[in-house]
């Protein structure tokens, strides 16, 4: 993406922002002070709530895959730098291609995350999976036992933070309408 058109788009984000800002404080004017105190619990609550259903998901979506041995081919940490605005951002990912067997036929695949790239400014973290994931290495693999050509190498899915956060948001979510409640009843 060009640097004229993300500072297009940043633009035009703070002008929504600043319309919608405009908008609620318009609206929240007549409302009691408590309602205004207490909005945010219930949008904290219904957003942490939405997110983390859909980390939930994801997660069991995971364990649809099954594990397989897999033979690293090629294993180095790539970066992309970018400029925006004058500010330099270097993205690190693992460049990790493997193969693996399954029902007798070899695929082959460089899918290190299930659904991302995993590029991260954290080099670190890139440069461990990396070295966990050296050419010529045996290690284990997921692929989709409908569609064995989907795969993946290293599984950071998290059920437990999911149900965590779904608490976390009826919890906050549920101080929040209660107190709207006791506010207008």
């Amino acid at each position: 993406m060009s640097g004229e058109l993300r500072v297009g788009l940043r633009e035009g984000l703070v002008a929504i922002v600043v319309v919608v800002g405009a908008g609620l404080a318009y609206v929240l004017a007549d409302l009691p002070p408590s309602t205004i105190i207490t909005a945010p619990f219930v949008l904290i609550g219904v957003i942490g709530l939405y997110l983390s259903a859909r980390k939930l998901q994801r997660s069991l979506q995971r364990s649809e895959f099954e594990p397989v041995q897999a033979e690293v081919l090629h294993s180095e940490l790539r970066s992309q730098t970018e400029t925006d605005s004058g500010a330099r951002t270097t993205t690190y990912f693992p460049d990790i291609e493997y193969e693996y067997t399954v029902d007798g036929e070899t695929y082959t695949s460089d899918s290190v995350y299930p659904g991302r790239l995993g590029g991260t400014s954290d080099r670190s973290a890139n440069q461990s999976i990396v070295d966990d994931h050296s050419a010529g290495d045996r290690v284990e693999a997921y692929y989709h036992p409908e569609d064995p050509a989907r795969s993946f190498l290293v599984d950071k899915s998290s059920t437990k933070q999911a149900v965590l956060g779904i608490l976390a948001g009826i919890v906050l979510g549920s101080i929040g309408l209660y107190m709207l409640w006791m506010t207008f009843r």
